[in-house]
């Protein structure tokens, strides 16, 4: 048998449904997880949060959010996953599921019969076969089966199929007018990294059929009938990238110093090279820019490397094979930092009117290095001989990784960048087109007042923090008690953290048992994405923190935010420009705790607070579009001298569901309407007086009402107590 390709499918997540012939039909389905924000969406549009144990019917959706997940199983013991920013409906019919959009997971027992996962252009029959299916309307259709058959044929054209067995891949455009052949794809690495099916979960209905695919796909690579390739699908959509093994040759030859000792920083320093000749500085092809030389390949900064600012570096590169000593330049603010180092006016700010990135890098002077890939492994020697600020910027990617099986063997921990009192004032890692990766199993840790910036550039470019980040106070250093933070003053200085990416920034645990959750502490924190920022970590600060999104803010169940100064003004701000700001904490988990002022805005979006818990001195909740909503459930707000939730929409409001508190010496909520959902209650801590109601629309009971929906209470009895009640248009 001739080889065939695989196609390596990194963290995928897909689905295709399948359907039993002759079995009941899929009328219901009960939400078994859920993971951030789903939605149910019944047939007269009336959207409503999913709850775990509930049943959904005919003629209903269930939606997912950005970094959300749900599971649901079927009377048969079918069971479905939807991944991230999807939809499927059950409707009227025959064992069908409609996936909408987004990705989806099916998984249907043997000898139960055969399903249908149907889009608006194909349609997958599946019999007792686990699969996962993608469909991005007037985008594409991408079909992956794990294990089984599926016949996937054209609605309009039934006679039009193609069959696809275990291990094997289609993907087309929804507008195509055939079904392409398909391709081969290696199930062991897409159950390890995909975040819909495992491969470890012994419980599910094809388990063993599972297995006995990977198990057999093993046996074909070993025998030939299958080999592999460095082709690869680094997620959702189509672009197919090519695997590069740079990254381990790289560090495996990288050579490291003995422990113990420093890098060589000579008096007279060598003359300086650049990768495939020229003079330092000059323009190299293909690099980009006028301003700055790029050093070509992949280069990696550790313990061996040595930055001048004068400027000079020496580092270790994958093209000459040893350690190079190149020039860099001088950055002065004279013109925006992407047109001087990449000849490219990408913007960095979201709001030209708040140039806070563009100010920070035009403020100072800077010695700017500029490298095709950059690896950091380890701490590099930073000799401060002009410049106390250095850049260190990519074309590509910039990482900050740690390989304890590299170098000369040291614990692992040594791999982590870490500065202790250096004379180094500001540190910039700029990516221009890649990413920037922090992490896993890494750290980065700066004892002082050296500020740390991360930059991705590009518009689809993302801060991904894997790991911890430590700036500011060494051990025994004045720390506010019970909190681990040391209030930031003039005269020690300020070690901040500035993160700015063009697409996403996420600081979460990856998907292992055997990782913790990140942990970053600064004095100041200033994150700005171009779309979403995506928290599941221990953020704190010890003065400002703001997060800034063109799209989400999602803070999820292990994601908790904190703020402890001692000047009065400082604030935690978090700020979406179209999108939601959602917490979604554990069990009445903290999610923000603040000693300052607390400020949650969306510009256009809504704000949805759920089993969460809010400490502040003062919290301000506010949405600001016409069709914005302030949904609380579950919840326990507290702020200790006033509390304003405010929906300033038309057709927008306040509304609370399940057991919420709110603590506050004032309180005022406004909306056009305030909703307590049916069996809610909002439990008035201080008691009802300060509390002032402003709406046209009162949605709760209170002594005179009686409309059977959610009530105020202030007692332990649950009996209705009377707000101040005042028309919405008579807000502050």
């Amino acid at each position: 048998m001739k080889p065939t390709g695989i196609l390596p499918i990194l963290a995928l997540a897909i689905v295709a449904s399948t359907l039993p012939l002759g079995a009941a039909d899929y009328d219901t389905a009960e939400i078994t997880r859920l993971h951030n924000k789903v939605s149910v969406v019944k047939s007269d549009d009336v959207v409503r949060n999913a709850n775990v144990g509930e049943t959904i019917d005919r003629i209903s959706s269930v939606t997912t959010g950005e970094a959300s997940r749900a599971e649901l199983r079927f009377p048969d013991k079918s069971l479905t996953r939807l991944g991230a920013n999807s939809r499927f409906t059950l409707r009227a019919g025959a064992r069908t599921i409609d996936l909408d959009q987004g990705v989806m997971l099916l998984q249907v027992p043997k000898k139960i019969g055969g399903a249908k996962v149907r889009t608006a252009a194909v349609t997958a029959a599946v019999t007792g076969t686990t699969v996962l299916f993608e469909y991005l309307p007037d985008g594409f259709i991408k079909l992956i089966v794990i294990e089984g058959e599926v016949d996937l044929f054209f609605n309009n054209d039934p006679s039009k199929f193609r069959t696809v067995k275990a291990g094997e891949m289609i993907v087309m455009q929804t507008d195509s007018d055939t079904i392409p052949e398909p391709v081969d794809i290696d199930l062991a690495r897409l159950l390890k990294t995909s975040k819909l099916i495992s491969g470890d979960e012994e419980w599910m209905p094809n388990h063993q059929q599972v297995a006995d695919a990977v198990k057999d796909q093993q046996k074909k690579l070993k025998n030939g009938e299958l080999a592999g390739t460095r082709l690869y699908l680094p997620g959702r959509g189509t672009q197919i990238a090519i695997e590069s093994n740079t990254y381990i040759d790289v560090l495996k030859s990288v050579p490291t110093l003995p422990p113990g000792t420093e890098p060589d920083t000579p008096n007279t320093p060598p003359e300086p090279t650049v990768p495939g000749g020229g003079t330092p500085g000059d323009e190299i092809p293909g690099g980009g820019g006028s301003s700055v030389g790029l050093i070509t390949g992949t280069s990696v900064l550790n313990s061996s490397a040595n930055i001048r600012t004068n400027p000079q570096i020496t580092a270790f590169n994958s093209i000459t094979g040893n350690a190079l000593v190149s020039q860099g330049t001088t950055y002065n603010g004279e013109q925006p930092f992407p047109n001087f180092a990449f000849d490219t006016a990408t913007p960095l700010d979201l709001n030209p009117a708040d140039p806070r990135v563009d100010t920070y890098l035009s403020s100072k002077p800077w010695a700017v290095f500029k490298f095709e890939d950059l690896i950091i492994n380890g701490s590099p020697n930073f000799e401060i001989v002009e410049t106390p600020n250095v850049i260190l910027s990519a074309v590509g990617d910039v990482s900050v990784n740690n390989d304890s099986f590299i170098g000369d063997g040291r614990d692992a921990e040594e791999y982590g960048l870490q500065l202790y009192y250096s004379d180094l004032q500001n540190l910039t890692l700029y990516s221009q087109n890649g990413n920037v990766n922090i992490g896993p199993e890494t750290f980065i840790n700066f004892e002082g007042t050296t500020s740390l910036a991360l930059i991705a550039a590009s518009p689809t470019s993302d801060i991904n923090i894997n790991a911890d980040i430590y700036l500011g106070p060494g051990e025994g250093e004045s720390e506010s008690e019970g909190s681990s933070f040391r209030v930031a003053d003039d005269e020690f200085g300020s070690a901040n953290l500035l993160l700015s990416a063009g697409r996403d920034i996420n600081i979460n645990t990856p998907d292992s048992e055997y990782y913790y959750s990140p942990w970053i502490r600064a004095d100041n924190i200033d994150a700005q994405a171009g779309r979403d920022i995506n928290v599941d970590a221990d953020v704190g600060s010890r003065g400002n923190l703001r997060l800034t999104a063109r799209r989400n803010i999602n803070i999820s169940s292990s994601g908790v935010l904190r703020a402890f100064a001692e000047n009065p003004d400082a604030l935690l701000k978090l700020e979406t420009l179209e999108g939601d700001i959602t917490i979604n904490g554990g069990y009445e988990s903290t999610s923000i705790d603040t000693n300052t002022a607390a400020e949650l805005i969306a510009q256009q979006g809504s704000i949805n607070i759920n089993n969460s818990s809010i400490y502040s001195d003062s919290l301000k909740v506010q949405v600001l579009g016409t069709n914005g909503w302030i949904n609380i459930g579950n919840s326990h707000l507290n702020a200790e001298q006033v509390m304003k939730l405010y929906a300033e929409g038309s057709n927008g409001g306040v509304s609370f569901s399940g057991n919420v508190s709110l603590d506050s010496a004032k309180i005022d909520i406004a909306g056009k309407t305030v909703r307590i959902e049916q069996f809610g209650e909002v439990y008035l801590v201080r008691g009802p007086n300060g509390v002032t109601v402003f709406t046209d629309d009162a949605q709760f009971r209170s002594s005179t009402r009686e409309n059977g929906l959610g009530t105020f209470t202030s007692g332990p009895n649950g009996a209705p107590v009377d707000v101040s009640e005042r028309r919405f248009n008579e807000r502050n």
